[in-house]
């Protein structure tokens, strides 16, 4: 029942507005009609899988707006289904299995991939289905499991860069957990395997030096519930006590990569409008639902028939909390009205527009304008580049600029304004209007600190915190 209402409010999200939803949605809207009308990719990339699989769908729908969110519905569902299957070759129990479906399609960091980072969906995807075949390899399934593992596991590489990375750190986990938990092995072995465990810790401190990151703004029940179980299992469970080692072993590399890299207080750089950490918090819930339902069953000897019960009644638990939670921004009814209205203002002037030749607007919003006007578009202008840029400026209501003179009136709230206008535009601003107009215009930042202005330059390094 939670599962249905989960997917019913995924496809109600997506499909409330008719336009793609997401800060960057319409970079994925301009891949896919350049890969349609043949003309290769709009953005050159190395990892184009997911694109062309989008692009595929687009052929079947003839609207690259509802072919990225079937895409990304079908992306959501294949990992939902991948996570089934493998906890259900695991655990051997359809009720576990199912568990771990509710905390997949119920948590609200799936709302990030379905939105905002679709391509490392479809890459997570592939990856958890490489898994799937890499456990019926170990049940002797034959060559045909060995192919397509291996195919999925390339498919996840060229869907996102992001997948060479995952592989390579769970590679790196399950082989640390072996060397440390392994019965046979020798005390140098466990020494050996701590001492690199807690080198890959700190490594992040070491490489770039940065303040101590606590659990986050983002996925704090994900990565509190992943937390206890990740250090529950490495100090509950032992492989000598374990019915299945395979499960054992799959687990504890889950929960070493979580305290490695989902859980490293150390990965705190910023990169955009998201730290590392932050990024990284988006596959909590995914581990989280493979961790939980492997731990219970590994703790039946000594829970007994309460095993079952409590992983069922801690996965609802999660799941009537996470479907409180508000979506991001990329899905929020306020910002796809936002977008619709620029898109249609946009439109309305399309035809008259000739003289602007290159544009600067907000994340995001760049793609917008290159799909409507068909224009280059960009969050920062570089002096060198030689058509003279236009400054897209939103909820500008209380500006009375009127057209001409290098300013555009799209509407009573949106302006065009040449840049050799704008410094005098932005320079009749008092401190008030400045900070009213940085949250929707958030490009203008790095034009504002060079304005030698009493407090602006407090104001907005306060406002870019």
């Amino acid at each position: 029942m939670l599962v249905a209402i989960a997917l019913f409010r995924d496809v109600y999200l997506l499909f409330r507005h008719p336009v793609a939803v997401g800060i960057d949605g319409y970079y994925y809207v301009l891949q896919i009609q350049s890969l349609y009308a043949h003309r290769g990719l709009f953005f050159p990339s190395i990892t184009p899988v997911g694109l062309y699989l989008l692009t595929a769908m687009r052929a079947w729908t003839s609207n690259p707006v509802v072919a990225l969110k079937l895409g990304a519905l079908a992306s959501h569902l294949s990992l939902c289904l991948g996570v089934y299957v493998l906890l259900k070759l695991l655990t051997k129990s359809n009720v576990y299995a199912l568990c771990g479906v509710l905390i997949i399609a119920t948590s609200n960091l799936h709302a990030f991939l379905l939105s905002e980072f679709l391509s490392n969906s479809i890459a997570i995807s592939f990856l958890i289905w490489s898994a799937c075949f890499a456990v019926m390899i170990n049940r002797r399934a034959g060559t045909l499991a060995v192919t397509a593992a291996g195919l999925c596991a390339l498919l996840a590489i060229f869907s996102h860069r992001s997948g060479v990375f995952l592989l390579a750190v769970f590679v790196v986990s399950f082989v640390l957990f072996r060397l440390m938990t392994c019965s046979d092995a020798t005390t140098f072995r466990k020494a050996t395997g701590l001492g690199v465990t807690v080198a890959l810790f700190f490594a992040p401190l070491l490489i770039e030096p940065v303040q101590i990151l606590t659990l986050g703004r983002l996925a704090l029940l994900e990565k509190t519930l992943l937390l206890v179980g990740s250090v529950s299992l490495l100090l509950f469970i032992r492989e000598s006590e374990s019915r299945n080692r395979l499960m054992y072993r799959l687990s504890g590399a889950i929960a070493l990569m979580s305290l490695l890299v989902t859980l490293n207080p150390f990965l705190n750089r910023e990169t955009g409008s998201l730290s590392v950490a932050e990024r990284l918090s988006l596959l909590a819930y995914i581990q989280l639902a493979i961790l939980v339902p492997s731990l219970f069953w590994l703790l039946k000897p000594m829970l007994g028939r309460w095993a079952l019960p409590a992983c069922l009644a801690l996965s609802v638990f999660f799941s009537a909390i996470s479907l409180q939670i508000r979506p991001p921004v990329g899905l929020s009814n306020e910002y796809l009205s936002r977008r619709a209205e620029l898109i249609d203002t946009l439109r309305k002037h399309q035809r008259t527009l000739d003289e602007v030749k290159l544009v600067i607007a907000p994340h995001g919003d760049q793609f917008v304008v290159t799909d409507v006007l068909g224009v280059p578009s960009q969050q920062k202008w570089a002096s060198n580049q030689q058509d003279i840029p236009y400054w897209l400026l939103q909820r500008f209501s209380n500006i009375h600029s009127r057209n001409g003179d290098g300013t555009i009136r799209l509407d009573e709230e949106t302006l065009l304004v040449r840049d050799d206008r704008l410094d005098e535009l932005l320079g009749s601003l008092d401190i008030s209007e400045i900070r009213r107009t940085l949250p929707n215009n958030p490009h203008l930042i790095g034009r504002l600190v060079t304005q030698e202005r009493s407090g602006v330059n407090i104001m907005v390094n306060n406002a870019t915190r």
